[in-house]
């Protein structure tokens, strides 16, 4: 063999091994490319299954934002839970102690529903739901306001364990759960502000009209007996002392100085009725003495003037502030002068105590023939409640009739704590504290 033979054989096995290679390289490019093409495919399907999970994760939390009903949420929840992760079953459940009852379940009448379970924490109450239906559970806490100790569970089949996004997508969404009930609670607890609100403002309506009419019957009431009373006196006085100056102008002294000295009676008796109207519109003796003395002072007058024994034991009164003590002056006048006026009774007891918890409960009771608050309404005395029960309610009180066995009527008046009285002491507190 030549030279040139050999050199032309190591050229072509040179040749044949760059052509080896060569394909080699290529058949390694093509099987790198074939796995970029693969992965971008894996990649490409994660991604739109993370898409898809985001949007359906998205779709239940906003399903939940819109419902602002406490009851009807928890409902939601089980609903969106089961369409969040195609389960077949949704629950809702709440643990007390060790046992855990279901809620609320989806599909609503349709879901598979367990008895009472056994179970301490979420992992007992999974490992119980599995025992139980026999296919793939995740339980995630479920903190919501208005259960003790909530729990989401969703189920399903044992051939579709759930994946860590699905796990994840329950969590998250558990989360969103939890913050829309607690916007669900603060909506109610402001619509019940609202509508108490509302009932207030009305009720401060009413009592203000009701307040108007009182004012407007003590006004009319007023000028009715001003005119009944001192005004007719005065205008009989003037026509006697008239009479009595032409008489002594006449020459006839001693029957002018009779005229006169009927006149000076006259006078006395419009002096002491003046007096009476002054004490019912105003009692002195209330603002510089206190509810005790104020009311024993009335209850002396109409004793006298009615021949009915007034009892009056209500000294804890002394202690309160001013504003409460005309009030409770004046509900205790109302009900007492109805009780000697239409009770047919021969005594009326006016009582008060400080109760345990603080506060006073004031009892104006009688033995008379007893009426109901009802009847004390059809009666014509409906005025006269209605302006107790509005000042037992201007002091944060409540007002309330009741009929004896023996016969009889109490009014009783709780009035809850208040501050004590500021400035002078009354004397009737003075002489205790002696």
């Amino acid at each position: 063999m030549s030279v040139h033979e050999i050199v032309l054989d190591v050229m072509l096995a040179l040749a044949l091994g760059v052509l080896a290679a060569l394909v080699v390289r290529a058949r390694g490019s093509r099987r790198a490319a074939e796995r970029n093409v693969e992965a971008e495919r894996a990649l490409r399907e994660q991604l739109s299954a993370q898409a898809d999970a985001l949007d359906r994760l998205l779709a239940a939390t906003t399903g939940l934002a819109d419902e602002l009903d406490e009851g009807r949420l928890l409902e939601r929840i089980a609903e969106e839970a089961l369409a969040l992760v195609s389960a077949d079953c949704g629950l809702v459940l709440e643990r007390t102690g060790n046992r855990c009852t279901v809620v609320t379940s989806a599909p609503l009448g349709q879901a598979w529903r367990p008895s009472a379970l056994d179970a301490v924490s979420a992992t007992d109450l999974a490992a119980e739901l599995t025992a139980a239906y026999g296919g793939s559970v995740e339980v995630t806490p479920l903190p919501v306001p208005s259960l003790q100790a909530g729990a989401l569970a969703v189920l399903r089949s044992p051939d579709h364990p759930f994946s860590a996004v699905e796990r994840a997508q329950l969590r998250v969404f558990a989360a969103a759960a939890v913050r829309t009930a607690h916007n669900a609670r603060l909506f109610t607890l402001a619509e019940t502000l609202r509508v108490e609100a509302e009932l207030r403002e009305r009720e401060r309506g009413r009592l203000s009209d009701q307040l108007l009419r009182v004012e407007e019957g003590e006004r009319r009431r007023l000028a009715l007996a001003l005119h009944d009373g001192p005004q007719q006196s005065i205008a009989g006085i003037g026509l006697i002392v008239q009479a009595a100056h032409d008489t002594i102008q006449a020459g006839e002294v001693e029957e002018g100085l009779g005229s006169l000295q009927r006149a000076l009676a006259h006078c006395k008796g419009v002096v002491g009725s003046l007096r009476t109207l002054t004490f019912a519109l105003e009692p002195i003796t209330l603002r510089d003495h206190g509810f005790t003395a104020a009311f024993c002072e009335l209850a002396g007058q109409l004793s006298e003037s009615h021949k009915v024994k007034i009892e009056v034991d209500a000294s804890a009164i002394d202690a309160l502030d001013r504003q409460a003590q005309v009030s409770l002056y004046r509900i205790a006048q109302e009900a007492t002068t109805n009780a000697v006026k239409h009770a047919g009774g021969s005594r009326v007891d006016v009582t008060a105590r400080t109760l345990e918890k603080g506060g006073i409960e004031l009892m104006i009771a009688d033995d008379g023939r007893g009426a109901s608050e009802d009847e004390l309404m059809r009666g014509g005395m409906h005025r006269g409640v209605d302006a107790m029960r509005e000042r037992a309610w201007g002091v944060g009180g409540t007002m309330t009739f009741e009929e004896t066995n023996g016969g009889g009527c109490t009014v009783r008046v709780i009035v809850p704590p208040r501050p004590a009285v500021e400035g002078p002491v009354p004397i009737s507190q003075q002489l205790r504290a002696a």
